[in-house]
């Protein structure tokens, strides 16, 4: 995921997670590596086939410049325990 402006502006985004038909699961935590430059929560699970989890992040660096986080969620699912996503700012003067 790329959070992308300038700084002041809002900047956020929604990662929706949808888990294979084969691979059912839910989401148990979740983290951040650092966590100083974003803020993220977890939605409501979506009542939908098939399933989907929300997730929300925002952008909470104040100043210019640019960093790299990533955000694990843990699950119940053997194949897959760990999901990664990344998550590169990029914030440039007003």
């Amino acid at each position: 995921m790329r959070l992308i402006g300038k700084a002041g502006e809002l900047l956020q985004t929604v990662v929706t997670i949808t888990p294979p038909a084969i691979n059912k699961f839910d989401i148990t935590s979740v983290a951040a590596k650092d966590g100083t430059n974003i803020q993220f929560k977890m939605g409501e699970k979506v009542k939908s086939e098939p399933q989907q989890f929300i997730l929300n992040i925002t952008n909470i660096k104040p100043d210019p410049g640019r960093y790299f986080d990533k955000i694990t969620l843990k699950t119940t699912s053997t194949i897959s325990p760990e999901i990664s996503i990344r998550v590169f700012g990029i914030i440039r003067k007003k």
